[in-house]
């Protein structure tokens, strides 16, 4: 089965692009809305971007990692971080949000 990359359904029209591995590097959506992922070499999300074409984005995500897990994700936009922890089996154990202005 192959990678999706685009739909067109009654209008609304999708076009995905993908990275040598499959993995969505962009997803461009009706309004001029670009959905934008920078990944790492083993495909781990480093930052997500939503942006209309000649205006701020919309989001701006970055995510830290560790050897193999997931520290933290700050939205930048929005002014946020959640932090993730992780017991001694390396499960996750909590997560705390906190956001500016909130």
């Amino acid at each position: 089965m192959g990678n999706l990359v685009g739909c067109d359904t009654m209008g609304w029209t999708s076009e995905i692009l993908r990275d040598s591995i499959g993995l969505e590097i962009e997803n461009h959506l009706p309004g001029n809305i670009k959905n934008v992922w920078k990944r790492d070499k083993t495909g781990r999300p480093l930052l997500q971007m939503v942006e209309k074409r000649g205006a701020n984005p919309k989001c701006r995500k970055e995510f830290t990692w560790d050897a193999d897990k997931l520290l933290s994700i700050t939205d930048t936009v929005k002014g946020g971080t959640i932090n993730f922890e992780y017991d001694q089996w390396q499960n996750l154990s909590k997560s705390r949000a906190t956001w500016v202005g909130i």
